[in-house]
């Protein structure tokens, strides 16, 4: 006679599976080279064709390292200066990677220049 198979260990396996790919594929977003982005006269980032426009309202870059995590639009600059770095060549916030992966994002909120 045959045993059933037991699937106990296969729920435990795909629930690990499910928390690991969901802690891997957070909101963080990091720089893979220096990077600038938008902020306006309160800290927060704010949509880069603020900035292109010529700050107005208070809007302007803020610049940070290679590794850096790169905030959401809305959320608060850190780990940077307003000031570049001088012969650093920054690129745009789309310079990030998303979650733990190393998965490449495309654009993160909108294009930097």
């Amino acid at each position: 006679m045959r045993k059933s198979p037991d699937f106990s260990r296969l729920r435990i396996t795909a629930a690990t599976s499910m928390a690991l790919l969901a802690a891997g594929c957070g909101g963080s977003n990091v720089a893979n080279q220096p990077v600038r982005y938008c902020t306006d006269a309160g800290g927060r980032r704010v949509a880069d064709a603020y900035c292109r426009s010529g700050g107005g309202g208070g809007a302007h870059y803020y610049y940070a390292g290679r590794g850096a995590t790169v905030p959401a639009i809305g959320d608060s600059a850190r780990g940077g200066s307003y000031r570049p770095v001088s012969g650093v060549r920054y690129g745009g916030a789309e310079a990030v990677t998303r979650g733990g992966f190393g998965k490449s994002g495309g654009f993160f909120g909108s294009r930097g220049g």
